[in-house]
């Protein structure tokens, strides 16, 4: 199985994790946050765009594109497995 393909089969899915992808659509593109430098006490926006149109690898070191809802999800569940002693599953009645 791909790289890609076990995170969005294992994690994403069974979460619900609907915006989460290594590789984004170009329709998605608008929503990626862009990046901010700290100049003379005033943020001034990066020209790097960190959008890998042109990538064909997942990059599993930094190129996972997310929302705040579906960190939320994936960080809910990784809490509900430390409070039920790694009872809980990505399965979790909480996310159905």
């Amino acid at each position: 199985m791909p790289y890609e393909e076990f995170p969005a089969r294992r994690i994403f899915e069974p979460l619900g994790m609907k915006d989460s992808f290594f590789f984004p659509s170009n329709e998605k593109h608008d929503r990626i946050a862009v990046i901010y430098d700290a100049q003379d006490g005033r943020l001034i926006r990066d020209p790097r765009d960190i959008f890998r149109a042109s990538a064909k690898y997942p990059a599993p070191e930094g190129g996972l594109y997310s929302t705040a809802e579906d960190l939320f999800r994936f960080y809910q569940m990784a809490l509900d497995r430390v409070e039920g002693e790694g009872t809980a599953s990505f399965r979790s009645p909480r996310w159905t």
